[in-house]
């Protein structure tokens, strides 16, 4: 019997599927295996990562059946896997943050973030400053290293890196780019989740109860707004309910 190399991970994905209410797609661009490999220890008690080619993935997702299959299949784009999950989707992005690692840039590549050269003393000889010279970066010679004379922006958020700003961070060792395994999107229970709610804090969420009580114009108008969710529930399932409904909160 011909050997199909997609039943193994057939047979993955129908057990996880099965098993977990959600399923969080993620991005491998840049990961290297160690920080992979870490990432699977961290997790190993609390859900499982299956990885796969895209047209793989696609192909077992199709096999699935499952009315939301479509839509996982439509966020599957260039290097991606799927973490499983029954845990706090937020603890597992705290465990995939901690893996993040410091990565040196090439020309192509769009800034992270906005980088600034700072003045002062580089560990580099005075042999080099014909390349801050070709670059247009003022230097002096100080206690036999090259010397930085002003800071100066190099790139904005979202630019370009061309090969003379590739080459300077290399030389001064600069790595300003942080890569990690980042979660493009999440579903729990068949349904799709905002990935801004994993960057909710506790600081947030009290900021906005309070706001949430403040604009109460009185007490009869608090009993007036909550009046609707009295049903059979209890005082304190109303209360966090109608909280929820304030603050913009949907289930």
């Amino acid at each position: 019997k011909k050997f199909d190399p997609h039943t193994k991970i057939t047979e993955k994905l129908f057990y996880f599927m099965d098993k977990y209410s959600s399923i969080l797609v993620i991005s491998l661009d840049n990961i290297k295996s160690k920080q992979l490999h870490d990432i699977r220890k961290s997790l190993r008690n609390l859900g499982s990562i299956l990885i796969g080619k895209k047209s793989m993935l696609s192909y077992v997702l199709k096999k699935s059946k499952s009315y939301h299959s479509n839509i996982v299949i439509d966020s599957l784009k260039n290097n991606i896997g799927l973490i499983f999950t029954n845990s706090n989707i937020s603890l597992i992005h705290q465990i995939l943050n901690n893996y993040f690692l410091p990565s040196s840039v090439k020309a192509g590549d769009k800034a992270q973030k906005s980088l600034k050269i700072k003045k002062g003393i580089k560990n580099l000889p005075p042999s080099q400053t014909s390349f801050f010279q070709a670059l247009g970066i003022p230097t002096r010679v100080s206690k036999g290293s090259i010397e930085i004379i002003d800071s100066f922006k190099l790139a904005d958020k979202g630019d370009l890196i061309n090969t003379s700003e590739e080459a300077l961070l290399n030389k001064l060792k600069i790595k300003p780019h942080r890569y990690g395994v980042e979660i493009k999107q999440i579903f729990k229970n068949k349904r799709i989740v905002h990935r801004d709610f994993l960057n909710f804090s506790n600081k947030a969420m009290n900021v906005n109860i309070i706001n949430s009580i403040k604009s109460l114009v009185s007490f009869d108008d608090f009993l007036l707004k909550i009046k609707p969710y009295f049903t059979n529930h209890n005082i304190v399932f109303t209360f966090s309910r109608f909280l929820q409904v304030r603050m913009g909160f949907r289930h």
